[in-house]
Protein backbone atom coordinates (compact mmCIF):
# COMPACT_ATOMS: atom_id res chain seq x y z
CA UNK A 1 0.00 0.00 0.00
CA UNK A 2 1.47 3.23 -0.12
CA UNK A 3 0.16 6.83 1.32
CA UNK A 4 0.40 10.39 1.17
CA UNK A 5 0.44 11.65 4.39
CA UNK A 6 0.77 15.53 5.76
CA UNK A 7 2.85 16.19 8.98
CA UNK A 8 0.06 18.48 9.83
CA UNK A 9 -4.03 18.94 10.14
CA UNK A 10 -5.97 21.17 11.52
CA UNK A 11 -6.77 21.46 15.22
CA UNK A 12 -10.41 22.44 14.32
CA UNK A 13 -12.15 21.98 11.63
CA UNK A 14 -14.91 24.78 10.83
CA UNK A 15 -18.48 23.22 10.05
CA UNK A 16 -19.68 26.76 8.80
CA UNK A 17 -17.94 28.60 5.66
CA UNK A 18 -15.20 30.94 6.62
CA UNK A 19 -16.09 34.37 6.01
CA UNK A 20 -13.98 36.96 4.48
CA UNK A 21 -16.00 39.82 6.60
CA UNK A 22 -14.71 38.50 9.64
CA UNK A 23 -11.23 38.87 8.48
CA UNK A 24 -8.14 36.30 8.11
CA UNK A 25 -8.31 33.67 10.16
CA UNK A 26 -5.68 31.97 12.50
CA UNK A 27 -5.10 28.52 11.41
CA UNK A 28 -3.69 26.41 14.16
CA UNK A 29 -1.86 23.06 13.04
CA UNK A 30 -1.36 19.80 14.98
CA UNK A 31 0.80 17.08 13.84
CA UNK A 32 -0.57 13.88 12.32
CA UNK A 33 0.12 10.70 13.22
CA UNK A 34 3.11 9.10 12.19
CA UNK A 35 1.74 5.95 9.85
CA UNK A 36 4.95 5.23 8.47
CA UNK A 37 6.94 4.75 12.13
CA UNK A 38 3.53 2.58 13.35
CA UNK A 39 4.35 0.14 10.03
CA UNK A 40 7.69 -0.19 10.60
CA UNK A 41 7.44 -1.10 14.60
CA UNK A 42 4.46 -3.06 14.06
CA UNK A 43 6.24 -4.82 10.98
CA UNK A 44 5.26 -8.64 10.16
CA UNK A 45 7.78 -11.33 9.26
CA UNK A 46 8.33 -11.41 5.64
CA UNK A 47 6.34 -7.71 4.91
CA UNK A 48 8.58 -5.21 3.32
CA UNK A 49 8.01 -1.62 5.11
CA UNK A 50 9.24 1.21 2.15
CA UNK A 51 9.19 4.95 3.05
CA UNK A 52 9.05 8.24 1.11
CA UNK A 53 10.95 11.26 2.08
CA UNK A 54 9.93 14.50 0.06
CA UNK A 55 12.60 16.83 1.41
CA UNK A 56 13.97 20.41 0.15
CA UNK A 57 17.76 20.39 0.46
CA UNK A 58 20.26 17.69 1.14
CA UNK A 59 17.81 14.32 1.51
CA UNK A 60 20.44 12.16 2.30
CA UNK A 61 21.11 12.63 5.62
CA UNK A 62 17.57 12.97 6.66
CA UNK A 63 16.05 9.80 4.16
CA UNK A 64 19.24 8.06 6.47
CA UNK A 65 18.01 8.84 9.74
CA UNK A 66 14.66 7.75 9.29
CA UNK A 67 15.41 4.87 7.37
CA UNK A 68 16.75 3.63 10.79
CA UNK A 69 14.69 5.20 13.11
CA UNK A 70 11.22 4.09 11.57
CA UNK A 71 12.80 0.48 11.04
CA UNK A 72 12.28 0.30 7.97
CA UNK A 73 13.63 -1.35 4.80
CA UNK A 74 13.92 0.75 2.35
CA UNK A 75 13.23 4.74 1.73
CA UNK A 76 13.08 6.72 -1.59
CA UNK A 77 14.17 10.11 -0.67
CA UNK A 78 13.52 13.33 -3.43
CA UNK A 79 14.69 16.78 -3.25
CA UNK A 80 11.23 18.96 -3.86
CA UNK A 81 13.34 21.67 -4.63
CA UNK A 82 15.15 20.56 -7.79
CA UNK A 83 14.12 21.96 -10.99
CA UNK A 84 11.97 19.19 -12.80
CA UNK A 85 11.60 17.17 -9.34
CA UNK A 86 8.23 16.95 -6.63
CA UNK A 87 4.76 17.19 -6.30
CA UNK A 88 3.48 19.71 -9.92
CA UNK A 89 6.00 18.04 -12.49
CA UNK A 90 6.25 15.14 -14.84
CA UNK A 91 9.52 14.07 -14.03
CA UNK A 92 11.13 12.85 -10.82
CA UNK A 93 14.59 12.63 -9.60
CA UNK A 94 14.98 10.30 -6.60
CA UNK A 95 17.75 8.31 -4.30
CA UNK A 96 16.76 4.90 -2.97
CA UNK A 97 18.74 3.69 0.37
CA UNK A 98 18.11 0.03 1.77
CA UNK A 99 18.81 -0.77 5.37
CA UNK A 100 21.05 -3.36 3.82
CA UNK A 101 23.69 -0.28 2.94
CA UNK A 102 21.94 -0.59 -0.75
CA UNK A 103 22.54 2.94 -2.00
CA UNK A 104 20.86 4.00 -5.81
CA UNK A 105 20.89 7.11 -7.55
CA UNK A 106 17.60 7.72 -10.48
CA UNK A 107 18.19 10.74 -12.52
CA UNK A 108 15.34 12.82 -14.09
CA UNK A 109 12.98 10.89 -15.90
CA UNK A 110 9.28 10.29 -15.83
CA UNK A 111 7.39 9.63 -13.02
CA UNK A 112 6.70 6.42 -13.99
CA UNK A 113 9.92 5.32 -15.04
CA UNK A 114 10.99 6.00 -11.18
CA UNK A 115 8.29 4.10 -10.14
CA UNK A 116 9.52 1.33 -12.04
CA UNK A 117 13.11 1.42 -10.92
CA UNK A 118 11.81 1.73 -7.06
CA UNK A 119 9.70 -1.38 -7.87
CA UNK A 120 12.84 -3.70 -8.72
CA UNK A 121 14.84 -2.23 -6.37
CA UNK A 122 13.01 -2.82 -3.65
CA UNK A 123 11.55 -6.27 -4.62
CA UNK A 124 15.54 -7.27 -5.71
CA UNK A 125 14.82 -7.27 -9.61
CA UNK A 126 18.33 -5.96 -11.03
CA UNK A 127 20.44 -5.94 -7.87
Amino acid sequence: MAAAVADFTLKRVERKKIKKADGIPHLALVRTRDVLDIAGRRKRAGQVICGFDAETGEARGEALRKLKAKKLDWIVANDVSRPGCGFATKTNAVSIYGKDGTEKTVGLRSKLACARIILSTVLGEGR
